[in-house]
């Protein structure tokens, strides 16, 4: 017999992220999520496929492998190869010796994704990959944004090449207007405001050369990037002044100026961290249309569930 699409069970998994984990839906209602970080200790979280979390909600929900109907990946690999590959150019030689593991990684185990779910967990049905920040654009504009309004989504545990993606509504639609990849977008800013050990004050713009648009380049004669977080050359430390938060606060500001054709347009800021509410209340001065949707792990599967079964049934 022919199901619904609210009937279909569907398995949302987050991989190749900092805490990987998965979401089951079945008949739309959410069983989870559950974290793989629940089960393996370890610090490659990146490299971890969640089978142990997959397991966990197939035992909760008394349902075996063969019932799932789809599994949705929340991310393209080919996309994170882009990433990867724009990280390591752009950071060259600093993250050399992450080179060979990043892409060996790549290569056997998340272009493989149907090879990797039939060997994990034994599943060979139907698998659907969808861009994360295009489905939170599509489910926040659709909660009351206002028609030319815009929608800008900050990301850091997904496996997609976009970490910043900026999206305008248009007569019903979402259309994607720019994009930032990471490292060029708002995440890296943020490890500014972490990097001082009362060493020497730096100003922040040598720290950074910020564009128009919200991207920036590191100044390498100050600064590195390990592949977990910015540090400072010489290993003696620096304080930015202003700290990395407001250097964050003047990208955003900046992007929002290149988007908007005045203070009063409808733009809407999402991040999955909650510490960017406080940029964008400091900022609703100046952009009285912006407001903060702060997303949570259970939205990103949410979002990933719902995105899916418009692609999928229309």
């Amino acid at each position: 017999m022919f199901l619904e699409s609210s009937e279909k069970c569907i398995l949302v998994v987050l991989y190749g992220v900092l805490n990987p984990g998965a979401c089951l839906f079945v008949s739309g209602k959410a069983i989870g999520p559950v974290y793989e970080t629940e089960y393996v200790q370890t610090g490659a979280w990146t490299r971890v496929f969640p089978d142990n979390a997959i397991a966990e909600l197939l035992r909760r929900s008394g349902l075996t492998i063969e019932r799932v109907d789809y599994v949705v990946i929340a991310g393209k690999p080919l996309s994170y190869f882009e990433r990867l590959l724009h990280i390591h150019m752009f950071f060259f030689p600093g993250l050399f010796r992450d080179f060979f593991a990043d892409f060996k990684d790549l290569f056997i185990n998340k272009i493989r994704i149907k090879h990797l779910l039939l060997k994990n967990i034994s599943y060979a049905g139907d698998v659907c990959y969808i861009e994360p920040t295009d489905a939170f654009a599509c489910q926040i504009a659709g909660t009351g944004l206002k028609d030319n309004g815009f929608v800008l989504v900050s990301l850091s545990q997904t496996m997609g090449y976009r970490t910043l993606g900026c999206y305008k509504k248009e007569g019903g639609h979402v259309i994607l207007i720019k994009e930032l990849a990471y490292p060029s977008s708002l995440l890296l800013l943020r490890d500014l405001g972490a990097i001082g050990d009362n060493g020497k004050a730096i100003k922040a713009d040598n720290l950074v050369k910020m564009f128009d648009d919200g991207s920036f380049v590191l100044n390498r004669k100050i600064l590195r990037y390990d592949g977990a977080t910015v540090r400072v050359n010489n290993g003696s430390g620096v304080t930015a002044d202003p700290p990395g938060n407001c250097l964050f606060e003047k990208a955003l500001c900046n992007m929002i100026n290149s988007i908007i054709c005045s203070p009063g347009d409808s733009v809407i800021f999402a991040s999955d961290y909650a510490v960017d509410r406080q940029c964008v209340e400091r900022l609703q001065t100046r952009f009285s249309g912006l407001s903060f949707f702060e997303l949570s792990g259970a939205d990103i599967y949410a979002c990933a569930r719902n995105y899916a079964v418009n692609s999928i049934f229309g």
